[in-house]
């Protein structure tokens, strides 16, 4: 069912600081060569009222050119616990049988984040972990240069893996609709906080597997969003 009103979090700003803008890359061995490396960032927890869903409706649009501002950590930590809830929600079985979403920023104009740092959202800390940095002088990640000149990108990635061995060839179709409901989620909720963005495709492989360890299909890029003030 669809509420009147958005309900969002984090009226309160915490940066962090600190932060190393280099992190360790993956030797190729997957996400769990760089656990040690992690570094935590706390987002806040309280909520807010967002703008009623039809204002958002009528607001929305696909933009690609965006303005040198911050998108701000409090705001970004709410669009991920929402589109991270929608999942856990609409989909508990199967996030009950570990077939989960994760999600992934790439910042390069964020609250408390050096440029070109990627973070995963663990969603029962409600924090930020850095697991890897890029070069912020090559914009490598994106077909698009607009995307990648994007203040954030959320990239939207679930394991195509799990998700066939537990339902089959519809799994494969399973886990796509999934990722998108939560792109479309999450860009709902950047539009009641007065952001702008696009919906699209995604990253290129190489620089996710080569940073981050994602393999494409242990953990597959589902779809990504790019947002910030317009």
């Amino acid at each position: 069912m669809i509420r009147e009103n958005l309900q969002l979090g984090c009226k309160e700003k915490k940066g962090f600081a600190g932060v190393a803008a280099e992190l360790p890359r993956s030797s190729g061995n997957g996400n769990e060569d760089m656990m040690a490396a992690r570094h935590q960032i706390a987002l806040p927890v309280c909520h807010e009222q967002g703008k009623h869903l039809a204002d958002v409706l009528n607001a929305r649009v696909s933009v690609r050119k965006y303005a040198e501002v911050d998108v701000g950590l409090g705001d970004l930590g709410t669009i991920l616990r929402a589109a991270k809830k929608g999942d856990l929600n609409d989909w508990s079985k199967e996030n009950e049988l570990g077939v989960e979403l994760n999600f992934y920023v790439i910042a390069r104009n964020v609250e408390s984040l050096s440029r070109g740092q990627i973070c995963r959202y663990d969603s029962a800390a409600h924090n930020l972990e850095l697991i890897g940095c890029s070069d912020p002088q090559e914009e490598i990640y994106t077909l698009q240069e607009e995307f990648s000149c994007a203040p954030a990108i959320i990239a939207v990635c679930g394991s195509m893996a799990r998700s066939v061995a537990e339902y089959g060839a519809h799994g494969y179709r399973q886990i796509l609709t999934r990722g998108g409901a939560a792109v479309q989620r999450a860009a709902t909720v950047a539009i009641s906080l007065g952001y702008v963005g696009c919906i699209f495709a995604g990253l290129y492989q190489r620089p996710l597997r080569e940073v981050v360890g994602i393999d494409g299909y242990h953990e597959t890029q589902l779809l990504a969003y790019s947002f910030g003030r317009p």
